[in-house]
């Protein structure tokens, strides 16, 4: 069974991710959503995500669009604060 996970135009897509915390501290992760021109296999079978072709892609493959980082305490997990963040060049 294959799958099409491409977005529409103006379309909006929605994930739940969960993953298991520290007991007590600080956490800090960031989220990415990228741009990728192709599916990542196919991606990988051409090469492309060491060096895309000049007139197809840029030197890299994924392209991020927006990048959140989000930090705080797990024990106030109300208080964790995120923020968009300039995604790197």
């Amino acid at each position: 069974m294959s799958v099409d996970n491409r977005l529409e135009p103006g379309g909006r897509d929605v994930s739940d991710y969960y993953f298991a915390p520290p007991a007590d501290g600080e956490v800090k992760f960031t989220i990415s959503l990228l741009y990728r021109f192709g599916p990542y296999d196919l991606m990988q079978q051409k090469g492309w995500l060491k060096e895309g072709p000049q007139d197809i892609l840029p030197a890299h493959a994924d392209i991020p669009v927006v990048v959140v980082e989000c930090n705080g305490n797990i024990e106030q997990p109300d208080r964790i604060v995120c923020n968009q963040i300039d995604p790197p060049k």
